[in-house]
C-alpha cells in the first residue's frame, strides 16, 4: 500500500465532499473511507503493525462521523486525516512502548528515527503531500509514461515487487523489467520540478517502509 492517492478519484470540489459529510451524508462518508483508506494505513504502518494501524485507521474513521459537525470544509480532509492518524498513532505508542512485545518491536525504530520526523504539521514534506496540486502533477508525469513502463514502475517503486516477481509476473526478462525503470526514473527526472521529484521520492520511501514493517 502506499500513501500516495490518485488525483483522478480526487473531486475539484473537496470543500463539497467535506461538507457533505459534516451534513450527515453517508455515501459521502464512505466514499471518504474507500479513497483514503490505503495510503492513511500506510502511513499508520511507519509507526504500528498491521492490525494495530488497521485499529487506528478505523478509530479515526469512526471519530470523524461522530465529530462531523466540526468539520470544516475550508480544510484538507487528507491533511485532517494525516494529523488524525499521526496523533492516535503517537498515543498508542507511548502508552504501549513498555509493554513486553510491542516495546521490543518497536524500540529501535522509534528510538533511531523519532516518529516526531512523521509529523505532518512538522515535517514540510509530509506537508506538501496536502498540496493536491503538487500530487496533480506528479499523477501527470506518471501516467504520461509508456503503459508498459508505468506498470513496471508501479509494481517497482509504489507496490514494492522485486524485479525477479515482476519479471514472473508481467511475463518479460529480468533486463527488460530494468530498462523500464531506467526510462521511467529518466522520463520523470526530466518532467518533475525538484520540489515534485523530492515529493515522489518521499512517497517510494513511505511505501517501502509500510511494506517492510506492515
Amino acid at each position: 500500500m502506499c500513501i500516495f492517492v490518485n488525483m483522478e478519484s480526487i473531486p475539484t470540489d473537496n470543500a463539497r465532499l467535506t461538507a457533505a459529510i459534516r451534513d450527515g451524508s453517508r455515501e459521502a462518508f464512505d466514499e471518504m473511507c474507500g479513497r483514503y483508506y490505503a495510503p492513511l494505513m500506510a502511513y499508520a504502518r511507519l509507526f504500528l503493525k498491521g492490525n494495530w494501524a488497521q485499529d487506528i485507521v478505523q478509530d479515526v474513521f469512526v471519530n470523524v462521523w461522530i465529530r462531523r459537525e466540526t468539520l470544516d470544509p475550508r480544510q484538507s480532509l487528507y491533511g485532517y486525516l494525516l494529523r488524525s492518524v499521526y496523533n492516535q498513532s503517537v498515543n498508542y505508542v507511548n502508552k504501549n512502548r513498555h509493554a513486553g512485545n510491542y516495546r521490543s518491536y518497536h524500540q529501535e525504530r522509534i528510538e533511531s528515527i523519532g516518529y516526531a520526523y512523521y509529523d505532518p504539521d512538522n515535517n514540510p514534506i509530509i506537508e506538501k503531500i496536502y498540496s493536491q496540486d503538487l500530487r496533480a502533477g506528479i499523477d501527470a508525469a506518471v501516467a504520461a509514461l509508456p503503459e508498459k513502463c508505468r506498470e513496471v514502475f508501479t509494481l517497482s517503486y509504489l507496490q514494492g515487487f522485486s524485479h525477479r516477481e515482476i519479471s514472473e509476473r508481467l511475463g518479460i526478462a529480468q533486463s527488460t523489467v530494468e530498462n523500464h525503470i531506467y526510462l521511467a526514473l529518466k522520463a520523470l527526472r526530466s518532467k518533475l520540478s525538484k520540489s515534485e521529484l523530492l515529493m515522489l521520492l518521499f512517497f517510494i520511501f513511505l511505501c517501502n517502509n509500510s511494506q517492510s514493517f506492515g
